[in-house]
Formats: structure tokens, sequence, C-alpha cells
């Protein structure tokens, strides 16, 4: 009987350390997903940033209308 409790506790203990690694593993991930969501969030802002700079640049061309020039089309 004790030589099966052993066994148990053994085994017991290799799946506790188990565990432990995946959720070492686990926690890496979720860093790494956390930085990489900081660093998403930080080039959308920048991307929006440039958009909005090409935005107001384009504003200071003006098209003619069709009607205004018939000769351009």
């Amino acid at each position: 009987m004790s030589m099966e409790i052993s066994t148990a506790t053994e085994e017991q203990s290799a799946v506790a350390d188990e565990m432990n690694g995946n959720i070492v593993k686990i926690n890496k991930l979720a860093e790494n997903t956390s930085m990489s969501a900081q660093i998403t969030t930080s080039a959308s802002r920048e991307l929006n940033d440039l958009a909005n700079g090409l935005i107001k640049l384009v504003r200071a061309f003006k098209v003619k209308e069709k009607d205004e020039d018939p000769d351009i089309w």
C-alpha cells in the first residue's frame, strides 16, 4: 500500500510540475500578447495621424467639376 501511495505521490508531483511549466508558458504568451497589442495600438495611432495629415494635404487641392471646363474631359 505504501508503494501505491509513493507512486501516486510521484505522479501527482509530476503533474504539478507539468502544470507549473504550462502556467509559466501561458504567462509568457500573455506578456507577448500584451506587448504586441501595445505595438499595434501605437502603429494604429501613427497610421491615423498620417491619414489625417494626408486628408489635410488633399483638401489643399481643388479639382474642377466636369461642367466647369468641358475641354479637360
